[in-house]
């Protein structure tokens, strides 16, 4: 969502609906009559759009995309994904999936297997994941990527998947 302060007269109408209907990423600033947003946690829901009165809000005409890693399903090791990218161009998330290849045989040494996309990020860890997915890829500036990402201890029950790898190549 853009904000044109101009247009804007600090009713607070995107603040309340932000607050009802979405992440409450934004606050009255009443000193600077202006609201304000905490850009990390929005979802782009839009619902600041459709609450403003004066239209300063609007929705931007480039999608963004956010890519979520490692989540499963399944009874024995299920786990939740965790955020890798966000506000990502079209083009970011097309030039990442064409480094998983190179990222999946940098992990399997090669060798024709399967094993499910967040067993490879296990292996190999997120530093050297973001490393290989990211290579020659440009970003958007509007683009956020995680610095890095945690599993809870529960969620690496599956560690029978994980082999180490031989760093020393």
């Amino acid at each position: 969502m853009e904000y044109h302060s101009e247009r804007c007269k600090a009713c607070g109408a995107c603040v309340k609906a932000c607050e009802k209907g979405a992440t409450r990423v934004l606050s009255l600033n009443e000193n600077l009559g202006r609201i304000e947003k905490d850009a990390c946690c929005c979802v782009g829901c839009g619902e600041c759009v459709r609450a403003c009165p004066t239209s300063a809000w609007t929705r931007r005409e480039t999608p963004f995309y956010r890519v979520i890693i490692g989540g499963r399903t399944g009874r024995q090791t299920p786990r939740a994904g965790k955020m890798f990218l966000n506000w990502a161009s079209e083009d970011v998330i097309l030039n990442t999936l064409k480094n998983w290849q190179k990222f999946s045989a940098y992990v399997m040494d090669n060798k024709p297997e399967y094993l499910h996309g967040g067993h490879l990020i296990d292996r190999a860890g997120y530093k050297k994941f973001r490393e290989i997915i990211l290579d020659g890829v440009k970003l958007n500036p509007e683009c956020l990527v995680a610095e890095n990402v945690f599993w809870n201890e529960t969620e690496y029950r599956s560690n029978f998947n994980v082999k180490p790898l031989n760093l020393c190549k």
